[in-house]
């Protein structure tokens, strides 16, 4: 019985918590839509989607797998003078 009621707790903060967020994002939401339409549109395309089975919370990123086009491995550039996709200082400035 005091299981059930904890766990009755925690879920019913959750679920207050959740219902607090769903708010708050719904009062965002408008004030985006009367400042910038398009933004608003641009947003709720590109909600980030969680991979199946996680928890939807962070985790730090991985490592790229090895001989991955990210490893760092030595890779074939198809532009000429890439230089390992590294900018050496001074090559790209800006002017005002």
């Amino acid at each position: 019985e005091v299981v059930r009621a904890q766990v009755s707790y925690r879920y019913n903060v959750v679920r207050a918590r959740m219902q607090l967020l769903q708010s708050r994002l719904a009062d965002i939401n408008a004030m985006v839509k009367v400042k910038n339409p398009s933004l608003l549109l641009q947003l709720q395309r590109t909600v980030p989607r969680f991979p199946p089975g996680s928890t939807g919370m962070y985790s730090p990123p991985q490592p790229p797998a090895p001989g991955s086009a990210y490893s760092g491995a030595a890779q074939p550039h198809s532009s000429p003078g890439a230089s390992g996709g590294q900018y050496s200082s001074g090559t790209r400035a800006f002017r005002s």
